[in-house]
């Protein structure tokens, strides 16, 4: 072989090798939901779809797009207890029935015919100062949405605006402003993990008239890129899960894909989906069985000032 084949391929070589610790190969990574004290700005969007089968040829199908930007100022970390301190921004609401609008709201475009009662209510909210409570990790309290509070906004509200109104009072409700912060959380390895090691993670799942069920994620680090001069981790991971509820079979069906800025050992991104179908255990075929399918997309992004 000739030294100028040989010279050619020592070079290939070494720019494989170099290509290969660009990508972090070897490296140990912290991939955790860590937030160091400062301002943030965080953008949660969602696409939910219903829908319900059972005898009809033609199911009827809801969807609802959701959109919420938030300031939020994180605390220092003390004692294992962190506070986040949140104003909602900007809200978007969009709601579809069997493909017909239903509703279409955004808070920073003019007050938008017939939903008054929406830019009404995004008012009150909007000079709110929510405190978000996480002890050891996990959300444990909202503070600032009060009863009474929804109370004012409903006030003197026919049936159809406050319809409306408790679309928004669902989404900005405690359970939901927890998820978001868990959303952040469902792929986090407990200890370092390099390029291509899997571990679990467990995400415990409440569900009305049923309890607690743990899901347990398999997650995966995939790729470490340089991305806008950070080094990003990015995290594959699903879970599954099933059970019977009320002489019918629920199966829950989840996918996730977070980044990480891995200097800051914090997450950037985390997206979603989540597909919950309730059967009749009673029939033998598993797609005529299906009485009624729920599926959510999120996409969660933080960006810190």
């Amino acid at each position: 072989m000739k030294l100028k084949n040989l010279t050619c391929m020592a070079f290939v070589l070494l720019c494989l090798f170099a290509v290969s610790m660009a990508r972090g190969e070897g490296e140990k990574y912290i991939l955790q939901n860590c937030w160091e004290a400062g301002s943030y700005d965080l953008q949660f969007n969602s696409v939910i779809t219903t829908t319900k089968s059972g005898d009809k040829p033609i199911p009827d199908q809801e969807l609802y797009r959701h959109m919420l930007k938030w300031d939020v100022k994180a605390d220092a970390e003390k004692d294992g207890t962190q506070e986040f301190r949140m104003k909602l921004t900007r809200l978007v609401t969009r709601v579809f029935i069997n493909n017909k609008t239903l509703v279409q709201f955004d808070s920073s475009n003019d007050r938008e015919r017939g939903l008054e009662c929406l830019a009404d209510a995004f008012a009150k909210i909007v000079d709110v100062e929510i405190v978000l409570v996480v002890k050891d990790g996990a959300p444990a309290e909202v503070r600032g949405y009060s009863e009474k509070m929804w109370e004012e906004i409903l006030k003197d509200r026919d049936a159809r605006e406050q319809g409306l109104i408790g679309i928004v009072q669902t989404l900005l409700s405690d359970d939901n402003i927890k998820q978001t912060y868990e959303t952040l959380s469902y792929l986090d390895a407990s200890d370092e993990v390099a390029l291509g090691d899997t571990w679990k993670s467990d995400t415990i799942l409440e569900l009305p008239g049923v309890g607690d069920k743990t899901l347990e994620w398999n997650c995966r680090l995939d790729r470490v890129l340089k991305a806008a001069g950070r080094v990003v981790a990015d995290v594959s991971g699903t879970g599954e899960i099933e059970f019977d509820v009320a002489e019918k079979k629920l199966q829950i069906v989840m996918a996730a894909n977070s980044k990480y800025d891995v200097a800051a050992a914090f997450p950037i991104e985390a997206k979603s989906s989540v597909t919950m179908t309730l059967r009749d255990k009673e029939s033998s075929d598993e797609k005529s069985s299906e009485l009624i399918t729920v599926s959510q997309k999120s996409n969660l992004t933080i960006a810190k000032h």
